[in-house]
């Protein structure tokens, strides 16, 4: 893979996090009206129960791209034998319903 493709996948990922994180702060959220649960009598009569309203307002966040020069270092790959952190993720056993 060449220098610039590395640089370019960096640069990309980079951005990504970053609109990710930017976007993440945009958006506020205010509950409001509360929710409120069914009123239920013993002979299973019900009365309609409410969820919450919710008035969201979010940012804008434009993504383009423009051409700038930069300094991009030469790196010179090799291959080696390193140890890499692994990942071993086990699902919780269900447990059967009572």
């Amino acid at each position: 893979m060449s220098t610039g493709k590395v640089v370019g996948i960096a640069v990309a990922i980079v951005a990504l996090v970053g609109a990710v994180w930017l976007g993440s702060t945009l958006i506020d959220v205010d509950q409001t009206e509360p929710g409120k649960l069914p009123d239920v009598d013993v002979a299973i009569d019900a009365e309609a129960g409410k969820i919450p309203e919710y008035d969201v307002d979010t940012g804008e966040v434009n993504v383009g791209t423009e051409t700038e020069t930069v300094l991009v270092p030469e790196v010179v790959m090799v291959e080696e034998e390193v140890e890499v952190p692994t990942v071993d993720v086990e699902e919780p056993e269900e447990t059967p319903e009572q």
